[in-house]
């Protein structure tokens, strides 16, 4: 089943990854999803990952006589690109697994999930502050509550 993201504007896009499809953005990205290098690169890099469904929705936007640079502009807004990157690696995990590289399935699941709890917290004001308040802590030990600074 292909995976599916609305933009900004509220428009749906339809995520579908093929051999052919990696083939092209192969040759336009230099970005091969079977090389394990270029894997784990579109698993640490929001970028990459947005740059691969650009090509994959590439056909999508001619429809809508839209540039790579309006469809980026659609990205913008609280999660849409988080949910455009995750809809991305939940495809690119279920095409693995079309091919039977489960390994390839697993690692990928593994970063998605990672983001996705990574994300939910993000969005929760009081585990942020609290975040933010531990890694003050850490920069900067004299300003944790109740520490004592050296005389």
């Amino acid at each position: 089943m292909p995976r599916q993201f609305k933009d900004n504007k509220g428009h749906q896009w339809t995520i579908t990854i093929t051999l052919k499809k990696c083939r092209y953005v192969r040759e336009q990205l230099a970005l091969d999803v079977f090389n394990p290098e270029d894997w784990q690169e579109l698993l640490k890099s929001l970028g990459t990952r947005l740059a691969f469904v650009w090509w994959l929705v590439q056909d999508q936007a001619a429809e809508l006589d839209l540039t790579d640079d309006q469809f980026e502009e659609r990205l913008y807004g609280k999660g849409i690109a988080d949910n455009a990157s995750n809809e991305f690696l939940a495809e690119l995990a279920d095409f693995f697994r079309r091919l039977g590289q489960e390994g390839m399935v697993t690692g990928t699941d593994v970063a998605r999930i990672a983001m996705e709890k990574f994300q939910k917290r993000a969005m929760d004001p009081e585990y942020m502050e609290a975040m933010r308040t531990h890694l003050e802590g850490l920069v900067n030990p004299g300003s944790m509550p109740g520490a004592k600074s050296p005389d």
